[in-house]
């Protein structure tokens, strides 16, 4: 009998891990580990696919795919890699705030990025703007 209950609250246990463990499975990707991945396709050499951060129905997403529009090329150059990322301010999805470090000199960069949420919960870039001061104005480089 106790054998019994063990088994039961052990598949019970796994049933609850597989149920909280299913919002990796559902695709759900926050905002701040979108940044993260956005990042990471920052300090990749090879960024051909670092696209699929952003949306789909953006009007520059075809662009965004070829590593030499402007957001890869210019504005985040591979020879200042590593960069860093850091979420200042998160409260509006639409323009989140993210400070931006590299290397070689690279001067600290202000994002405002935009998110949209498709699915349940997947949020993926929906623009993105620079400036060279924290509060602003922005220049729109991706949208």
């Amino acid at each position: 009998m106790k054998a019994r209950h063990i088994l039961y609250l052990v598949v019970v246990a796994g049933a609850i891990a597989l149920a909280l463990n299913s919002c990796q499975l559902l695709g759900i990707v926050s905002i701040s580990d979108r940044i993260s991945d956005f990042q990471s396709s920052l300090n990749n050499s090879d960024r051909s696919q670092g696209y699929q951060n952003f949306l789909t129905t953006a009007s520059d997403y075809d662009a965004v795919k070829s590593t030499t529009f402007g957001l890869w090329a210019t504005t985040f150059p591979t020879g200042n890699s590593p960069y860093s990322l850091s979420i200042t301010d998160q409260s509006n999805s639409s323009a989140v705030a993210v400070t931006v470090t590299g290397s070689n000199s690279f001067p600290t960069l202000y994002l405002q990025i935009g998110f949209q949420s498709t699915g349940i919960g997947n949020n993926l870039i929906s623009t993105v703007a620079t400036s060279s001061a924290p509060g602003g104005p922005f220049t729109t480089i991706f949208q």
